[in-house]
């Protein structure tokens, strides 16, 4: 292995068996991250991809990965990587980077933020009371606050960076070390070989901004990252990616410190130049923010495609009339190799659709929770309880013409004016809530197809009513604080916490159901279309629930709380049996009790009578009979 100098500040090149190394390590690493990011960008239509902010992650990988390239080739250029260029990279570009990729882990905040409002807060909540206009200085930071942790982390970062920068023209301005042509500051004491020169021109005062920037993003705003997120527990690794991507920028610039003012360092920097002590932890973090998206690809798939397998096995067996799994020759499942995404084996029925409608039907928080708070999937579960009261209250309007209403369609409907105006109130509603790329938070995953037909019907009317409604139509929780909220008691939840185990049990509490009350009237020049009816919302609905079927509701079954929620439900069928079988006891012993004592009673007027004296039998002598 031929091994030259090193890392020396000479006019000469390192094509050394380290620097070609150095070369190739850098061409192998790019490469698995393009064909990451590549495949990200392919599955970019995935709803747990979607959410991640793909082209911020991506872009913050990119920024980082032109300075790890830069870093690899150090050793190659020696000399001719000039000072100048080094401290525009560390004042600029690298602090840019680390900005970019902590604003970008930012995102699960932002996204916890605003799925636990889904949960929390209902879509028509009306405002009561006389608005009054706040000075501009509050209207100013309420803006600021309902931008969400990633606008306000970019916003951070613009401002910073601007400062960043003018400190770094003033600095590079001053400065001789960079220009022996110009400038105020002179070397303190310049040494006179060159290669000496160039050494100590990567120390001093000049690097101080720099520094202080990395710094402030890596040891300040990272574990205040990692405090904020400490409750979040996620279905997608995103948690355990954030934290990881957290810790691994801490010990970076302390090292590269090290390697440029430690004496005991300098023969280390000849084969491992300073800057390429955050090479460890910038591909680290490189490595999380792209592969662990594409694993949770790959699970999402076989999940998806273990659950249509056990539905299908399910049903087959159910119409044959055998036992699940009494021949585990003939079922995919039953091998390890595939049964690892599901945990109910010995329950199949629990992930079937069936379970899923009566879950919808009966009791929608558990699903809706599990789904907002750890699927960050929120919005389809709500979309579907929301669709599934709206389209009750057509029934529920006109119910001697549900039946006719079912088998005509909605041409042959026919209400009041009135009725018919507030359904199509919630509809668009729902839509802009829910549905509409350009009002909603989390539009649902539904085809172009599906999603052009409800902008025919709804796009006009919502874009009328967000004038009107601005903060609860276009965006329904813009003013909401996860902060700043206080708890909400189980009672107030109507969801009991035994179906959850700790420390879920906490967050859960915090949320409450949906609603479509208080809805505000449609504006008058709004035309409902002709083909407006129950049936608007079909086929988006049967999309969505297909969806949530073989996502959603299979992790919500993996992780328990279906087969609680069905021992929940027959604990309470238990007791309200126990408790009537006891009220018909008790019933049952007081007519015996009361027949008992009416014999007593009659004969002893019997004898009473024949000795003369007639007296009322006393209670002790009914109990002495």
């Amino acid at each position: 292995m031929f091994l030259s100098n090193g890392y020396d500040m000479s006019k000469r090149y390192n094509v050394d068996s380290l620097g070609v190394a150095y070369i190739v390590i850098a061409a192998v690493w790019t490469l698995i991250l393009t064909i990451g990011s590549l495949f990200l960008i392919k599955h970019r239509d995935f709803h747990y991809l979607r959410i991640r902010n793909l082209p911020l992650s991506i872009g913050s990988v990119a920024t980082l990965h032109v300075y790890l390239v830069l870093c690899f080739l150090a050793y190659v250029l020696n000399g001719h990587f000039p000072c100048a260029t080094e401290f525009w990279i560390m004042s600029i570009y690298l602090p840019l980077g680390i900005a970019l990729f902590h604003a970008s882990n930012t995102q699960l905040l932002h996204v916890a933020m605003l799925q636990k409002k889904f949960a929390r807060i209902s879509l028509t909540e009306s405002e009561t009371g006389q608005k009054v206009r706040p000075p501009v200085w509050v209207r100013a930071v309420n803006k600021l606050r309902s931008w969400g942790p990633t606008k306000r982390a970019m916003t951070l970062i613009g401002i910073g960076m601007a400062v960043q920068f003018l400190f770094a023209v003033i600095v590079f301005t001053l400065s001789k070390k960079f220009h022996a042509g110009f400038g105020l500051v002179k070397w303190s004491s310049r040494p006179a070989n060159d290669l000496t020169a160039a050494s100590q021109c990567r120390r001093g005062w000049e690097w101080w901004p720099s520094i202080a920037w990395q710094f402030a993003w890596s040891w300040l705003y990272a574990p205040f990252l990692l405090y904020k997120v400490r409750n979040i527990y996620d279905t997608h690794g995103w948690r355990m990616q954030t934290i990881v991507c957290c810790l691994a920028g801490l010990p970076a610039s302390p090292m590269w410190l090290l390697a440029l003012y430690l004496p005991q360092m300098q023969e280390i920097d000849r084969r491992w130049v300073a800057p390429l002590w955050f090479a460890p932890s910038i591909i680290l973090m490189q490595g999380f923010v792209i592969f662990v998206p594409c694993y949770q690809v790959f699970k999402n798939r076989r999940l998806e495609d273990d659950t249509r397998q056990i539905i299908s096995e399910w049903e087959n067996r159910k119409k044959h009339g055998s036992v699940y799994g009494s021949d585990p020759r003939t079922s995919k499942l039953s091998s390890k190799s595939s049964a690892s995404s599901i945990r109910h084996l010995n329950n199949p029925e629990l992930y079937t659709l069936g379970h899923l409608e009566k879950c919808l039907q009966l009791n929608p928080k558990p699903l809706l929770l599990f789904a907002a708070l750890k699927d960050f999937s929120g919005e389809n579960i709500s979309f579907l309880t929301h669709v599934q009261e709206w389209r009750a209250n057509w029934a529920s309007l006109t119910p001697t013409k549900a039946n006719v209403l079912r088998k005509n369609g909605s041409e042959n409907y026919r209400m009041s004016d009135k009725l018919y105006r507030q359904q199509f109130n919630l509809a668009v509603r729902i839509y802009s809530s829910f549905v509409s790329l350009q009002y909603s938070d989390f539009p649902i995953n539904i085809s172009s197809a599906h999603l052009k037909e409800l902008d025919i019907l709804f796009a006009d009317a919502a874009a009328k009513m967000a004038p009107a409604s601005a903060g609860s139509l276009c965006s329904p929780f813009a003013d909401f604080d996860l902060e700043k909220h206080p708890q909400i008691s189980v009672g107030e939840t109507g969801f009991s916490d035994n179906l959850m185990p700790a420390p879920e049990s906490a967050h859960y509490n915090q949320v409450q159901g949906l609603n479509l009350k208080g809805v505000d009237h449609l504006p008058d020049d709004v035309i409902i279309p002709a083909a407006f009816g129950p049936a608007s919302f079909s086929n988006a609905e049967a999309s969505i629930r297909e969806l949530v079927l073989t996502n959603t509701w299979p992790k919500f079954v993996n992780a328990g709380y279906a087969s609680n929620m069905e021992h929940g439900e027959l604990k309470k069928r238990v007791d309200g049996m126990s408790r009537a079988l006891s009220g018909i006891w008790t019933s049952t012993m007081q007519r015996f009790k009361a027949r008992k004592q009416k014999k007593v009673q009659t004969a002893l007027e019997e004898r009473q009578h024949k000795s003369g004296s007639v007296r009322t039998a006393s209670s002790d002598e009914v109990n002495l009979v």
